[in-house]
């Protein structure tokens, strides 16, 4: 369906004047073809009387001449009659056509018979004329027929001027009539065709404004459409950059995504991604593009920025004091900052700096990528946050028992593939039950807690330490021999003994955890096949050598009895060693 433009009231009002002067411009036509009639019906009764009066002075004449002859003798008058035949008949003929009426009709041709009888007298007079011998007039002649017939005559001219004259004076009123209404007609015609053209004259000026007003809402729908089609491409590049920032596993690579995305969605900006350390009050900075005018620090304190301190973009008023963080000479109006905000927190800070100030749309740009980048981050920590959780002991900070058993099966697996040795240190506390009794389950955790920081300080970036279970300790040293390991346990129960055991502020001796039964166990080194444990991925194995018996150990209390221990290696002769510590002896 086609949409139609209103019709405006003023239109109306013009279509009525329009239909109201036609009608009265046709009343004007019908009245001035009326009086046209008219005029022409008084300009036949005129010619009327004109040939009426020439034809009453024609009888005059013919009865003139009659007279003369008879009385005088004379035929000059006679002969005149014959040249005025032709005009006598044309104005007979124009009489009959002037003629209205049967009345008139009739008269007129009364008139013509009485008229040709006067003709028929003079040519019976011309006759007698033409005979020879001498005429004698006499007074007989005098007074003869054709002065009779001209009386006649001249009464029936009478007659039909009389009725002439009365339809003239008619025909003059009803001209007057008719040019009296025509005058009315002009007179209403006159300030309805000036309301007319007036109300055209608004109507086009009406137009010409629709006409701007429509040109101004054409070039106000373009600016909208490039204003959608830059939004529409800002979305785009958006949803390119959180597809980016969706697969990513590191800040490193969120960083090298916002480098190589920040040329095409803020080309006219300089900038820097700051990430703040974790439960620490500075930020660092990780990404930067562009050429910034002046150096962008690198470190600085959540305390140097409004931005943050605010956690709303930062500067909103181009005459704002500028952030600490900034150089010297830095131009407030030319920067931003826009907090990375999750839950309230800061995570972040993007920075931008140009030559020029941005606007409305490069602060909601900055604000949609600040927010992506936040929600990337703070997906990324709580994921490691989760993925540390579920791998680590959440008393020691290790590796649980699930993740060291999986871990044990890959590294057996590596140093047979790359025929390389595999140490094995599996600690335990002998007698924890009883430090728990002592000192409470809470500092039996510390305890725990404590040691296994130790572990995690003392062990390599290569090595894999985990808990085991209850007091128990594993460590996984790759490309370790006999001996290494032997030392290697040595410095780490040193380190235990000498390191005391902080129970809320009351300091315990950690030599209280060593075992001063005997000496540190004999290493075994194996040369068997993958140990059981390996084989079924984390249960524990049957294999050969001493079963020592440990007394209870953690809160279960009872003695649980031997316990297997992974002592048999693939056959790569890797080093094992075997740590135990008591609560009653100085010694591992």
């Amino acid at each position: 369906m086609h949409d139609h433009a209103p019709v405006s009231p003023r239109q109306g009002v013009l279509l009525v004047l329009l239909a109201t002067l036609l009608v009265l411009w046709l009343g004007e036509r019908g009245l001035a073809l009326w009086d046209q009639a008219e005029q022409r019906a008084m300009l036949q009764q005129a010619t009327l009387i004109e040939h009426a009066l020439w034809l009453r002075g024609e009888a005059h004449a013919l009865a003139a001449a009659e007279a003369a002859w008879v009385a005088f003798g004379r035929g000059e008058g006679l002969s005149r009659i014959d040249r005025r035949h032709a005009s006598t008949e044309a104005a007979l003929q124009a009489l009959r056509d002037a003629a209205e009426g049967e009345r008139t009709r009739a008269r007129v041709a009364e008139l013509s018979r009485q008229l040709a009888e006067m003709r028929a007298r003079i040519e019976r007079l011309q006759r007698e004329r033409a005979l020879p011998g001498p005429r004698v007039a006499g007074p007989t002649a005098a007074g003869g027929p054709l002065a009779l017939a001209a009386e006649r005559f001249d009464a029936g001219i009478e007659a039909l001027l009389q009725e002439a004259h009365e339809r003239l004076r008619a025909g003059q009123a009803r001209v007057g009539t008719l040019r009296l209404w025509n005058g009315l007609l002009w007179a209403a015609m006159l300030p309805l065709l000036v309301l007319q053209l007036l109300l055209l004259h608004l109507e086009a000026r009406s137009r010409r404004r629709a006409e701007d007003e429509q040109r101004r809402l054409a070039a106000l729908a373009e600016q909208e459409r490039c204003h959608a089609e830059r939004v529409a491409g800002d979305l785009d590049r958006l949803a390119g950059l959180a597809d980016q920032l969706r697969p990513t596993r590191s800040v490193e690579e969120i960083a090298e995504v916002l480098q190589a995305n920040m040329h095409h969605l803020l080309r006219q900006f300089h900038g820097a991604l700051y990430l703040r350390a974790p439960q620490r009050n500075l930020l660092r900075r990780h990404a930067a593009w562009g050429k910034p005018a002046v150096p962008l620090e690198d470190l600085f304190t959540l305390e140097d920025c409004w931005a943050l301190r605010r956690g709303t973009p930062y500067p909103s008023d181009p005459q704002a004091p500028p952030c600490r963080h900034l150089a010297a000479g830095t131009a407030p109006g030319h920067v931003l900052c826009v907090p990375l905000l999750a839950q309230g927190e800061p995570l972040g800070l993007l920075h931008l700096s140009g030559e020029v100030a941005p606007g409305p749309r490069e602060r909601r740009l900055a604000q949609c990528i600040a927010d992506l980048l936040a929600l990337s981050i703070h997906q990324l920590r709580l994921a490691e946050s989760l993925r540390v959780q579920s791998v680590r002991d959440p008393v020691t900070g290790l590796l649980d028992r699930r993740h060291i058993d999986a871990s044990l099966l890959r590294e057996c697996l590596r140093a047979r593939r790359a025929q390389q040795q595999l140490g094995v240190l599996l600690l335990d506390l002998d007698d924890f039950k009883h430090f728990n009794e002592r000192h409470g389950h809470e500092a039996g955790d510390a305890a725990l807690a404590q040691i296994g920081q130790l572990i995690a300080q003392t062990v390599r970036p290569e090595d894999v330490a985990g808990r085991h279970g209850g007091e128990e300790f594993l460590i996984l040293i790759p490309d370790c021999d006999l001996a290494t390991a032997k030392e290697r346990a040595e410095r780490l129960r040193h380190a235990i003994r000498a390191t005391p055991i902080d129970l809320h502020g009351r300091r315990v001796e950690a030599s209280a955890l060593l075992d001063r039964r005997g000496p540190l166990p004999a290493a075994r080194q194996g040369t068997g096949d993958l140990p059981a444990c390996c084989r079924s991925r984390g249960a524990r194995g049957q294999g050969p050598g001493p079963r020592p018996h440990r007394r209870g150990r953690g809160p279960g209390g009872a003695d649980r009895g031997p316990r297997h221990r992974y002592t048999q290696p693939p056959r790569l002769s890797p080093a094992s060693g075997h740590s135990r510590s008591s609560l009653a002896d100085g010694e591992c």
